[in-house]
Parts: C-alpha cells; sequence; structure tokens
C-alpha cells in the first residue's frame, strides 16, 4: 500500500496534476494500493485504482493556504495509518512535507521523495528575496536527512542534491520523466495536420509547456527572426500558459512575429499527441 502526498489543486488540469494522476495510475497496474492525499481546493472524476483524500484547507491566502494543507494532513495522516497502515509514503516534493514525514522515525514506514526540480535555484531565477531562498534552503536541509530513497528525473538533479545537502548517491535514483503510451502515441502526420489545419508541407517547431523561466521559451522566440532567415516557411506553434504569457505576448508583438509564432493556449491532455 502506497500513501501519496501531493500538494496540488486536481481541478486545475495542468502539469503538475498531469504527472501525479499519472504516477499513481501506474502505481495502481502494477497491483499497489494507492491513496493519494491532496488539499481540498477541488475536486475532480475518480481515478481507477486510486483512492482520493481531499485533506481540509484552513486557510486559503498566498504563502499559508499550503502550510494549513501540512498541518492538517497530520492529523489525517495519522488516521489513516491506522486505519491501513501504508508500506510506502511516496511524496512529489515540497518543503513542509517533513511537518507530516517525520513520523516515519515513529512508524518505520519507507518514505521515498521524488524531486523534479531545484527550489533553490528556481527562486533564484524568479528573484526572490535572499531570505527566501535561505529559509528554504534550510527546510529542504531538514527534509532531506530524512527519505529512504530520493527520485530524480535527470542526473543534474541528483548530483546537485548530492553535492549541496550531502545525500548518499546510493539512495537517489534517476529515473527519466516519462508519457502514457496509450495517449502519447505516434499518429500519421497528414491526419495530424488536417486535424489542426495545417499546410501539408509545412515546416513547424512545436512548443507544449506551462511557460516557466526555465523553458527557455522566449529564447526560442528570440532565435525565431534567424530561423525564419534560413527557413523562409518556418513557423512556432506554442502549446500550454503560464507564468510567462504576458511576456512571450509581447515579445512576439514587439519582433513582428504575428503570423510566425501561433500561441494556442491549454488543450486537453487528450489532445497533445495531435
Amino acid at each position: 500500500r502506497i500513501f501519496y502526498f501531493a500538494r496540488i489543486d486536481v481541478s486545475d488540469e495542468n502539469a503538475n496534476t498531469r504527472h501525479v494522476f499519472e504516477i499513481c495510475r501506474q502505481f495502481a497496474k502494477l497491483g499497489n494500493a494507492v491513496t493519494l492525499f491532496v488539499p481540498d481546493l477541488g475536486h475532480v472524476r475518480p481515478l481507477d485504482g486510486v483512492t482520493l483524500v481531499y485533506v481540509p484547507v484552513i486557510i486559503r491566502k498566498p504563502a499559508v493556504t499550503y502550510f494549513s494543507f501540512y498541518i492538517v494532513l497530520f492529523f489525517f495522516f495519522l488516521f489513516y495509518y491506522f486505519k491501513f497502515k501504508p508500506d510506502v509514503v511516496y511524496t512529489r516534493h515540497q518543503q513542509l512535507e517533513w511537518l507530516v514525514t517525520w513520523l516515519k522515525k515513529v512508524f518505520g514506514f519507507t518514505y521515498v521523495v521524488e524531486v523534479n526540480g531545484l527550489a533553490e535555484i528556481e527562486l533564484k531565477m524568479n528573484a526572490r528575496p535572499k531570505w527566501v531562498i535561505s529559509l528554504t534552503r534550510c527546510l529542504e536541509k531538514i527534509l532531506f536527512r530524512l527519505p529512504d530513497e530520493v527520485i530524480t528525473p535527470t542526473f543534474g538533479i541528483r548530483d546537485y542534491l548530492c553535492k549541496n545537502y550531502g545525500m548518499d548517491e546510493s539512495r537517489v535514483f534517476v529515473v527519466n520523466n516519462g508519457a502514457n503510451p496509450e495517449i502519447s502515441r505516434p499518429l500519421e502526420k497528414d491526419q495530424c495536420r488536417d486535424r489542426l489545419n495545417l499546410k501539408k508541407q509545412g515546416k513547424y517547431l512545436i512548443f507544449v509547456g506551462s511557460f516557466k523561466k526555465w523553458h527557455g521559451l522566449p529564447q526560442m522566440i528570440q532565435i525565431m527572426p534567424e530561423l525564419i532567415r534560413r527557413v523562409p516557411e518556418i513557423e512556432l506553434l506554442v502549446v500550454g500558459e503560464g507564468e510567462e504569457k504576458i511576456f512571450i505576448q509581447e515579445q512576439i508583438k514587439n519582433s513582428g512575429l504575428d503570423g510566425k509564432v501561433t500561441l494556442f493556449g491549454k488543450k486537453p491532455f487528450e489532445e497533445i499527441p495531435y
């Protein structure tokens, strides 16, 4: 039995939510009983093989919403622990989860953390105050002392954790991000172009993501004039939304790339393969 803690809004169809759902589904397909604990910020249709537990959020304000989630989760976890006795607690890395996961010292369950990004680096890229970065680093030092195993999608993240947090490399496993082959599958190119009303002989670059600073979309748009000079028929198709959207819209306009860069906005996950 696996308990999964995820600080996500399940009613918001985004990359984080999809990632958590797909991992839970795969755990269930492997024959595990999966219980997913999430903040009660909105509900979603049932997931096959997964029990969803909506943890009340006492205060819904920036910077404290998720703190209150972990406070209440502590008591929910105790109730469900004695009811089901999980073998593993698996988490999508968040700095405050140790408020609950320190209980492994009492109950002896296996604790696994999945680290998909480096919070300290992301905060610096977003120009957050130094005290926020320092506090985050202190919280992560506490957190990273607890897990039995850590999962990362890249060797770069693994090496950073080992170097900066003194983690034992033998406890950190690199598992590349995957895809759901039932949805993300090869399709006939002309069929896809007809569905999307794209030119049969056109040349396209495609970006699908959530417009984070580290995704490099502004840099891609910046080099588009040079790419167009070399390949006049090339176009950039952008699927998704995020924090950089307004900046990217202005960048496209100021670069005179209207008609060469198209923003499609968010699309249902099932349509992405096309």
